[in-house]
């Protein structure tokens, strides 16, 4: 048998080797290294399937919020394409914006095949975004795209969001190359439809 560790061959045939009387001190060493060998490896074998399964799950449970400034938002309020966008303004703090949130996920999904793309704007503190934002986006398993605009100088862009908006939450830019519309306001299901619809038709 020699030393030939890798060989592919039974390991209760060399157990029974060991025992026998007519192998040598030698043989009978070799085939306990090969055995403890071939044990070892299969355990880390078995332990890299577990680290590979964790590790391929591990993205699901950690949702990517984008922080930027708004000279980095603002192109997503001028897209000029064949989408609809719907822009939501909200904060995990604003009781009527956590309420409406899951419509606004429901539109996402009733809506993809229309081309309707929901980015979602939190106005949270950046230092939220581990401790309330995140968690918030796995509770309502929310996957659309999720930005956290970390821009304090809300007197600078108000505006350039709309001349409407005096800065409350919640808010909603819908807009596509054709039509855009603001509403500052919450919305219940039917409403918001309504609210996309027009801009799609018009």
């Amino acid at each position: 048998m020699g030393k030939k560790c890798f060989s592919k061959f039974k390991q209760r045939h060399a157990i029974d080797e060991l025992l026998s009387w007519s192998v040598t001190f030698t043989q009978r060493s070799n085939i306990l290294l090969c055995a403890v060998f071939l044990t070892t490896m299969k355990r880390y074998l078995f332990l890299t399937i577990i680290l590979v399964v964790i590790g391929t799950r591990a993205p699901a449970g950690n949702p990517e919020v984008k922080s930027m400034k708004f000279p980095e938002l603002e192109p997503r309020l001028h897209m000029k394409d064949n989408h609809t966008w719907v822009i939501n303004f909200w904060a995990t703090w604003c009781a009527p914006c956590v309420k409406e949130m899951p419509y606004f996920q429901q539109i996402a999904a009733d809506y993809e095949t229309k081309g309707v793309k929901v980015v979602l704007v939190s106005l949270d503190h950046p230092r939220q975004i581990e401790s309330r934002v995140i968690p918030f986006i796995q509770r309502l398993k929310i996957n659309q795209e999720v930005i956290l605009l970390a821009d304090p100088d809300a007197n600078s862009w108000i505006d350039k969001v709309s001349p409407e908006w005096s800065g409350a939450l919640p808010a909603t830019l819908i807009y596509n190359s054709r039509h855009r519309k603001f509403y500052e306001q919450p919305f219940d299901l039917d409403k918001l439809r309504e609210a996309v619809e027009n801009v799609i038709q018009y």
